[in-house]
C-alpha cells in the first residue's frame, strides 16, 4: 500500500529578520489537515521539543535542529517508487546564488552558513526514493507581506514545486484569517476536495491561480499570482490525493503510454503512478501496463538519476534499460456451455391459486408497512418557513418540532428536526438571528463573532468547547462558513456540532447539527442532503 508522508515547517520567530504573524499558523494548519487526509507528518514549527544532537534555542526553530532531520533522521525513512513526500515551508525566504530558506536563527548575508539551500533539501528528499515529491514555498514575508528577492526562480529538476507569487510580486498574510493567502486557499482544497473526486497536478495550480487573487482582492490586498514549476510536464496528469475518476484515470495512461514513444525517462516515472492508480479499479490495468512494462523500473532512484543527469548534463548519460519480461498469454475467460432450449411449463390450476394469494398478500404488506417503504424510496418532507423565507427537505423517518419562543434576544430557533426514533439524541437546528439597525457585517466577521459568542456560552455552561475546523461552503446560492466544533461538560459524553452559516438581508441563518462524535459519520450523509436542500425564497 502507498504511503504519503509530508514533511511542514512554519515559523514566526526570527533573531535577525522580522517577525512573522501566521507561519507557524500556517504549518500546523496544513499538518493536520494531512494527517486527516492519511498522511504521516513530521511538523517543525516553534513548539517542538529540542531535537536531539543539537544546540536548538528553546521558542525557536533553529537551522541546526532541521538540518539534523534532513542529513540525518530523514535517511531513516524507506519510501518506495509508489509512494509520495510532501515539503511544505511557512517562512522567510531569500536568494543568493540559489533560494534558501531562512530559520529562526539565520543571518541575512550568512545564507550559505545558516540558512537551508532549497537545491540540498530537494536532494535530501530524492534521497528517500519517493517518485512523486511535491513542494510548497509560502516564503519571504516581511511585516505582513513577503518580501520578494526573486526567491523561487530556481528550477527543481524531477519535482512538482508550488510558489506563492510570482517572482516580481510579494505575498501576503491576511489578518482576518489568520493565514497568508495562499496557504489558506491550499488548506480549502486540502480539507475539501469537493465533487472532482481527485485532486491532480494541474487541477490544484489552477484552482490556486484563480482563488488566491481572489482572497488577495477580498481583503483589499495587491495582486499575486500563484505559480507551479511541474518537471516534467507529463508530471501534470499526476493525483496528489482523492479518489480517481475514470476520465483521471485515462489521462494518466494516454500521457503514460504518449511518453512510452517519445520519452523512456518519463514512462518510467508515469508508469508507477499508473499502476497505483488503477490496481482496483479498472481490472485491464495489468493489460495497460503491458507495453511499457519494461520502462517501469524498480529503482526509482535511477529514474530520478537519469532524469537529472539528463537535464543539467546532457554530456552524460545513464542507462537503466532491462530486458523485457516474456510476455504473458492473455487470459482467456471460460466459455459458458451452450444454453439448452428449455421447455415451457404450463400453470397448474393449482399454481394459478398460489400466485393470486401471494400477490394479494404482497398488497397487503405493502399497505401496512409504509416507513419501511418510504426508506426504500428515499422519502422527502417538504418544509417552508414563509416569515423567514426558506425551505428544506427532510427525511420521513424524520419529525420537525418549531419553536416559539426566544432563548436569546436576538436569536431565535426557527425548526429543529430530528429522527423518529432518536435513541442517540441527534438534532439538527435552523436559527434566525437578527442584526442591530446600523450593523453591517460581511460574512468574515460574522463568522468571527459567531465563534466567540459561542465560545463565551460554552464558557458560561462549564463545558469545553473547541474549533476543530472552519471552511467556506454554500447554503442555498448563498456563501456560507461550515464551522466544526467539538464540547463536553464535566462528566458527559462528547458532543460535535456542525454549524453552517450566512447572512442574507442583514440577518443570520445557522444550521446546528449536534451528535456524539462516535456517531456523526453515520447521519452525515443523512444531515449532508437536508443542507444541500436548502433554499431562500425569492
Amino acid at each position: 500500500m502507498a504511503t504519503n508522508f509530508a514533511i511542514v515547517v512554519g515559523i514566526n520567530q526570527y533573531s535577525y529578520l522580522p517577525d512573522l504573524r501566521y507561519g507557524k499558523q500556517d504549518a500546523e494548519a496544513v499538518a493536520s489537515a494531512l494527517e486527516k487526509a492519511g498522511f504521516q507528518v513530521s511538523l517543525f514549527t516553534e513548539d517542538i521539543p529540542k531535537v536531539k544532537h543539537t544546540q536548538s534555542t528553546p521558542g525557536l526553530l533553529t537551522y541546526g535542529s532541521l538540518y539534523n532531520f534532513l542529513y540525518n533522521e530523514l535517511g531513516r525513512l524507506k519510501l518506495t517508487q509508489v509512494d509520495q513526500l510532501w515539503f511544505f515551508f511557512s517562512g522567510h525566504g531569500t536568494r543568493k546564488d540559489g533560494d534558501y530558506l531562512m530559520l529562526s536563527d539565520s543571518s541575512p548575508g550568512g545564507e550559505e552558513r545558516t540558512a537551508l539551500s532549497v537545491h540540498d533539501v530537494r536532494e535530501r528528499l530524492r534521497r528517500c526514493k519517493a517518485d512523486n515529491i511535491v513542494m510548497f514555498f509560502d516564503a519571504c514575508r516581511n511585516e505582513g507581506r513577503k518580501d520578494g528577492q526573486r526567491f523561487g526562480t530556481e528550477k527543481l529538476q524531477g519535482i512538482i514545486t508550488y510558489y506563492s507569487c510570482a517572482a516580481q510580486e510579494v505575498s501576503w498574510e491576511i489578518e482576518q484569517l489568520q493565514h497568508g493567502a495562499f496557504t489558506y486557499a491550499l488548506l480549502e482544497i486540502l480539507r475539501n476536495p469537493g465533487n472532482k473526486g481527485c485532486i491532480t497536478v494541474e487541477r490544484l495550480e489552477q484552482y490556486l491561480s484563480q482563488k488566491v487573487p481572489q482572497i488577495n482582492q477580498q481583503h483589499g490586498k495587491p495582486i499575486q499570482t500563484p505559480h507551479a514549476c511541474v518537471e516534467p510536464v507529463s508530471k501534470g496528469k499526476i493525483i496528489l490525493f482523492g479518489e480517481p475518476k475514470e476520465e483521471d484515470i485515462k489521462a494518466l495512461k494516454y500521457e503514460a503510454r504518449d511518453a512510452e514513444g517519445k520519452n523512456k525517462v518519463e514512462a518510467r516515472l508515469l508508469g508507477p503512478e499508473v499502476n497505483r492508480r488503477t490496481r482496483g479499479l479498472d481490472p485491464d490495468y495489468e493489460e495497460a501496463l503491458l507495453p511499457m512494462r519494461s520502462d517501469f523500473s524498480d529503482s526509482s532512484g535511477s529514474i530520478l538519476a537519469e532524469q537529472t543527469k539528463t537535464s543539467e548534463n546532457s554530456e552524460i548519460k545513464a542507462s537503466t534499460s532491462t530486458p523485457n519480461p516474456p510476455a504473458r498469454p492473455p487470459v482467456k475467460s471460460p466459455r459458458k456451455n451452450p444454453q439448452q432450449p428449455k421447455k415451457k411449463k404450463k400453470f397448474q390450476p393449482i399454481s394459478k391459486i398460489f400466485l393470486g394469494t401471494s400477490l394479494i398478500a404482497l398488497v397487503t404488506s405493502l399497505f401496512f408497512v409504509k416507513e419501511p417503504i418510504q426508506l426504500l424510496f428515499n422519502c422527502q418532507n417538504p418544509y417552508e418557513n414563509q416569515d423567514y423565507g426558506f425551505k428544506i427537505n427532510y427525511p420521513c423517518d424524520w419529525s420537525e418540532k418549531e419553536h416559539s419562543s426566544n432563548f436569546f434576544e436576538n436569536l431565535k430557533d426557527l425548526v429543529t428536526f430530528e429522527p423518529k426514533n432518536n435513541a442517540q439524541n441527534i438534532t439538527m437546528t435552523i436559527a434566525n438571528e437578527k442584526f442591530e439597525e446600523n450593523e453591517q457585517l460581511s460574512l468574515l466577521s460574522y463568522r468571527d463573532k459567531h465563534i466567540e459568542n459561542r465560545k463565551e456560552i460554552a464558557r458560561q455552561q462549564g463545558r469545553k468547547l473547541e474549533l476543530e475546523d472552519r471552511v467556506p461552503t454554500k447554503l442555498g446560492n448563498s456563501d456560507a462558513y461550515r464551522l466544526i466544533f467539538k464540547t463536553k461538560k464535566p462528566g458527559e459524553k462528547e458532543v460535535w456540532e456542525t454549524q453552517v452559516l450566512t447572512i442574507r438581508n442583514n440577518q443570520g441563518y445557522i444550521i446546528t447539527y449536534e451528535s456524539p462524535s462516535a456517531l456523526d459519520n453515520h447521519f452525515k450523509d443523512t444531515v449532508d442532503k437536508m443542507i444541500q436542500s436548502f433554499e431562500f425564497l425569492e
